[in-house]
């Protein structure tokens, strides 16, 4: 795409499969330089083109370790991808557990505070840095499952507007990303490899989106390179989707 991206310092949490992982390779092949971390690292599975580091976006110590390694061998960090989260049950609210609330605000929402906290001293000094937030579709117009996500995914964007007003004067952009319904090697587990139950979840999915197809990974990764660029130096505070369409309301 051209995004001149080249000497940048880019973070992507959650950056080793899936969406992160398109993240983080489409950033590389801009010429940025890409640290992914997450909870599991397999190396036997490669990351041609980008640095992993093994972390936990719930644990302060991991995080400040990951910063320090981060600052020791690049000096500086450009842009801060918050993807890493999650959904681990997929019931309507009655039936979902308050542990797994707990667990969904920890791993969808303080995730996104502790990296941003301890990566921010270090984004003023790029003269520009980016943060974008990956929230989801179910942020903006919920479903009829996973409220505890829903509700932590809305507070994401929420978040993201108050530090993009915040951070304006140190010319930090702060976005949101609300992907719709993309397939990933999460869908899987989540149904337990049952591939009938999981070809019918595609199958729903599908008819809701206007453009006819569930999306790729590659689809997220394009917007999220484009506001990580100059390109996008005059967008702060927006919340974008992209989801074929599946978000029916006008914002």
């Amino acid at each position: 795409m051209m995004l001149g991206l080249s000497g940048k310092v880019a973070l992507v949490t959650g950056g080793t499969k899936g969406i992160g992982r398109a993240i983080a390779e489409m950033l590389a092949s801009e010429g940025a330089s890409v640290i992914v971390c997450a909870r599991n690292i397999n190396k036997k599975s490669g990351y041609p083109g980008l640095f992993p580091i093994k972390a936990d976006v719930r644990r302060q110590g991991d995080i400040k370790k990951l910063i320090r390694t981060i600052i020791y061998k690049y000096s500086k960090i450009d842009i801060l991808v918050n993807n890493a989260g999650g959904v681990d049950e997929l019931e309507n609210f009655e039936n979902t557990q308050v542990s797994n609330w707990v667990k969904s605000f920890e791993q969808n929402l303080i995730g996104v505070v502790i990296v941003t906290k301890f990566a921010l001293q270090y984004i003023r000094k790029s003269k520009s840095g980016r943060i974008i937030n990956i929230s989801s579709e179910l942020g903006k117009q919920p479903g009829g499952f996973a409220p505890h996500y829903c509700a932590m995914k809305a507070a994401v964007i929420n978040l993201s507007k108050y530090l993009a007003n915040e951070l304006a004067s140190d010319r930090i952009t702060v976005n949101t990303v609300c992907p719709g319904p993309v397939l990933t090697d999460s869908w899987e587990r989540e149904v337990n490899y049952n591939k009938k139950v999981l070809d019918k979840i595609v199958k729903d999915a599908t008819k809701r989106v206007p453009i006819g197809r569930i999306g790729e990974p590659v689809d997220v990764a394009g917007l999220v390179s484009f506001l990580a660029s100059e390109k996008a130096s005059w967008i702060t505070g927006a919340c974008l989707s992209v989801d074929g369409g599946a978000v029916r309301g006008i914002f």
